[in-house]
């Protein structure tokens, strides 16, 4: 990736006790991992980031090198990465996981759309197991808030057609052209090449460009995740799926061709349409099925009981979800039995909620997100 390759800290010598005091205390922000010492993240997963720049790269070494996961560069504004498909696809066979990144030019809302559209065209071509990505590096002339907003209105266009979604930038940047507190819900991925940032949210922290690894010639982004990042969306039961497109065509009438290939964008819109349906069943009051859950529904749905005793279509709908994301791994019952409490806690422990077995509101925002 571009961004600036070196960092320097110049601090200018005072005799004054406060000043050093203020100079310690602001060291200590950092976290005391460096570079050299990034294997000593606790449960860290190490991984690369890659594109045509690497050339021709032998996969089947890399993944000899203790590569767990590989980023690879799709598109660069509206220009596709003449490397994407041969990389996603020699890490994929590898045995490597694989996320994709896109590297932003856009400068207005026009141009961020293309760039979202030409993005998700490749991502379609592929096999990923983790997150796309966003890499923003420049401001363009734009505010703080112009181009957060930007950034959220991509992002969620790529979510909203079925990937997990992240952020990459270097960690100055996310600080002084980015709103930090605007991001909150997103995973993050940082960039930094003298010390651990301390940038919330952070999942992944690419500590060097300079890093060697078996079968690529040259310099490689080396990174540390921080959880597995792994997207399970990717291992669906065609059974089971057919039976959750019955069941929406009955409940819901949403049309669904039960034998068609998957239509994630469809089925996660009949999911949050069918929970707006229900919620406004549970609360006698009008609610707009627009499958667009506000903040005030997903509270409100956080605070309807979930019996373990009776089928219920709000649990039908959770364990739906929670099957496309590859949690759920059983036929649909809707019960709220052990097992879904299990599934629950685990889709928890990996977005790192605190792991209670029910329904919070956090986790209902986590697992049926607002999208825009």
């Amino acid at each position: 990736m571009r961004f600036v390759r070196s960092l320097s800290l110049i601090m200018t010598v005072v005799m004054l006790a406060g000043s050093m005091f203020t100079a310690a205390a602001a060291q200590a922000a950092y976290a005391n991992r460096t570079p050299a010492t990034a294997h000593t993240v606790p449960g860290g997963i190490q991984g690369i980031d890659v594109s045509r720049w690497q050339g021709n790269i032998n996969w089947q070494r890399v993944a000899q090198d203790n590569v767990n996961f590989a980023f690879v560069r799709a598109t660069y504004g509206l220009e596709t990465c003449s490397a994407f498909y041969a990389n996603a696809t020699g890490a994929h066979q590898a045995g490597i996981k694989v996320g994709a990144y896109h590297f932003a030019t856009f400068n207005d809302r026009a141009s961020m759309l293309r760039e979202a559209r030409a993005f998700v065209t490749q991502l379609d071509r592929v096999n990923l197991s983790y997150p796309a990505v966003l890499d923003i590096e420049h401001a363009r002339g734009l505010s703080r808030s112009a181009l957060t907003t930007l950034v959220i209105e991509f992002t969620e266009y790529v979510r909203q057609q079925g990937y997990p979604v992240m952020i990459y930038s270097y960690a100055n940047f996310f600080r002084d052209n980015l709103e930090l507190s605007r991001l909150g819900g997103y995973n993050l991925w940082v960039a930094n090449y003298v010390r651990e940032p301390d940038i919330p949210n952070m999942r992944i922290w690419q500590f060097t460009d300079r890093g060697r690894v078996a079968g690529i010639q040259g310099g490689v982004d080396l990174n540390i995740a921080y959880a597995d990042m792994t997207w399970r969306r990717n291992i669906v039961d065609v059974d089971i799926s057919r039976s959750i497109k019955a069941y929406l065509n009955e409940r819901y009438d949403a049309g669904f061709d039960i034998e068609a290939a998957l239509d994630w964008p469809k089925i996660e819109d009949t999911l949050y349409r069918g929970l707006q349906t229900e919620l406004g069943r549970i609360i006698d009051n009008a609610v707009a099925v627009d499958g667009n859950l506000t903040e005030f529904q997903q509270n409100s749905l956080s605070n309807v009981q979930l019996r373990s005793d009776a089928k219920g279509a709000i649990t039908t709908l959770i364990q739906c979800m929670l099957f496309y994301r590859g949690y759920y791994e059983h036929e649909i019952t809707g019960i709220f039995d052990d097992y879904t409490a299990r599934v629950i806690g685990i889709y928890q422990r990996d977005q790192r909620l605190t792991a209670t077995s029910t329904m919070t509101r956090e986790t209902w925002q986590r697992l049926f997100p607002t999208k825009n």
